[in-house]
């Protein structure tokens, strides 16, 4: 739907500016022109009914987050998870144009009666090539180059709030192949950002299977080393958990 809206008004911002302004109506005698109209206000009540749309739920659950003073600590502190925010934010707005074409494309599928399969995703430390995310997303970089390029000589006034979709779609390439390795989770995990309680306070189940991930590494290593059962007793701390009520 977000996709063929955007469709929609693109036509529509195009069928406008090709028009030629008529000052003056057929048959109406008058000495006052009728001057074209721009809705500033109801534009601005429409951009700030989406942001609140997008950004209220994730402010809300930042807060509830800082208001904890546990939960903050496991967050990385209020500046980190304030951080945190804008940068998921961030990848959040250049992925979400070639999911809509993804989830787009999975829809037209299915309405044509064509199969869509949705395999397990790969959990290793592989990543993914840029031939193989070329071959995926070409067709994203065309339609981003081709929409952006009719717009601007079409209606460039509408381009500009088109550029937040047009950039996900010209950059959605190479990001899909930065974000799938696991160098720049690493490194942005020793800045403090994106953390989770699940990694800064690990749960007891979690402690168990990564140590026992740590045991079975060392027994693939050292085959004639001698090595303990992996389940190991609870470590010395162990974060208090929270009631469920």
């Amino acid at each position: 739907m977000w996709f063929a809206l955007l469709l929609l008004s693109s036509l529509l911002s195009a069928i406008e500016a090709a028009k030629k302004p008529q000052y003056f109506w057929t048959g109406v005698q008058s000495l006052f022109p009728h001057w074209p109209e721009i809705r500033f206000k109801e534009v601005v009540v429409l951009f700030g009914v989406t942001l609140v749309v997008l950004l209220l739920p994730k402010v809300l659950g930042a807060s509830l987050a800082i208001r904890d003073r546990v939960l903050r600590r496991q967050f990385g502190g209020t500046a980190a998870l304030c951080v945190s925010l804008l940068v998921e934010q961030l990848f959040s707005m250049l992925l979400a144009p070639s999911m809509m074409l993804f989830h787009s494309t999975f829809v037209a599928q299915t309405l044509l009666g064509r199969s869509v399969s949705w395999n397990a995703q790969e959990r290793t430390e592989r990543g993914v090539t840029m031939r193989e995310a070329f071959r995926r997303q070409k067709w994203h970089l065309a339609i981003g180059i081709v929409w952006g390029a009719a717009m601007l000589y079409l209606a460039p006034q509408f381009f500009w709030w088109l550029t937040p979709v047009l950039v996900g779609l010209l950059v959605g390439i190479p990001l899909t192949v930065w974000t799938s390795r696991v160098s720049p989770g690493r490194h942005l995990r020793r800045m403090g950002l994106l953390l989770t309680p699940e990694e800064t306070a690990p749960p007891y189940e979690l402690f168990v299977l990564s140590r026992a991930g740590e045991d079975i590494m060392r027994m693939v290593s050292t085959p004639d080393s001698v090595v303990p059962p992996p389940v190991r007793p609870r470590p010395a701390y162990y974060p208090p958990q929270r009631n469920a009520g």
